[in-house]
């Protein structure tokens, strides 16, 4: 039998100052499944991570976060929703003059209370920093725990946002480009780091990636991009070479996404 429903996207079209960035999506993402948005730059990927997380509202069509229609509930409910999602932003969202524990437990803001989260970030409790010391050292930076963030390098840092999505507990990741800053090696380690982990609590994950050939070895499903339109949408070992040359052929205007 099928998992139920993560994401359920029916037609949805997204503008921004008067130019296409996504043009009838339909995407269907099951609970616990694994798949990644390819294609150029400016092909909607950033833009589809964004209607999955409620943040970009769609100017035509449906989105359904974990069964429930966006339409049809407030900003407060949706706000709900989305402290079961980790999302893991281009630029990182963390707060550069702050230790990195402490940029990794702020991803639990959202389930406590203001005065809580600032005891919590101003004296850890030693339970949360064994956790929180828990991915660090999965993600090979146990030993910048106390540094300040703004302090690492562009990979250590983006090590320090996979970690503090893994800290909030959700169960689903969004992650655009999560391995951009990361050398060749460190990036096939990490992405092989957020499947595995993803795996084994049963999370949806769901990234956009440039990076082809990773997603090739790594990612079983995944959804071509381009001019804000799906090109494919299969098992990765099903897409052709021809229909991931046409992907990245850019003769065709790319819009802003």
């Amino acid at each position: 039998m099928d998992a139920p429903k993560a994401f359920e996207l029916r037609n949805v079209g997204v503008r921004f100052d008067g130019f296409p960035a996504l043009l009838g999506l339909n995407l269907e993402v099951r609970r616990g499944e694994c798949l990644a948005f390819v294609g150029p730059s400016g092909s909607g990927k950033t833009s589809a991570l964004g209607v999955l997380n409620g943040m970009v509202p769609p100017a035509t069509g449906s989105v359904r976060i974990r069964e429930v229609d966006l339409s049809s509930i407030g900003v407060s409910a949706i706000r709900k929703l989305r402290v079961e999602i980790g999302v893991i932003p281009q630029d990182l969202g963390l707060v550069p003059n702050v230790r990195v524990y402490q940029n990794v437990m702020a991803g639990r803001l959202g389930r406590q209370s203001f005065i809580g989260s600032l005891r919590r970030l101003i004296r850890a409790p030693r339970r949360e920093l064994q956790e929180v010391m828990h991915f660090l050292k999965r993600l090979g930076i146990e030993n910048k725990i106390f540094q300040r963030t703004d302090s690492l390098s562009g990979g250590e840092r983006q090590r320090v946002a996979i970690a503090r999505s893994l800290y909030q507990g959700a169960n689903t990741i969004l992650a655009d480009e999560p391995l951009s800053a990361l050398d060749p090696a460190r990036a096939r380690e990490t992405l092989a780091l957020l499947v595995d982990i993803a795996r084994e609590n049963h999370m949806t994950l769901v990234l956009s990636m440039h990076d082809l050939a990773l997603a090739r070895e790594f990612i079983p499903r995944l959804v071509g991009l381009k001019n804000g339109a799906v090109l494919f949408d299969r098992a990765t070992g099903d897409i052709s070479p021809e229909e991931f040359e046409e992907l990245y052929n850019l003769e065709s205007k790319e819009r802003h996404g």
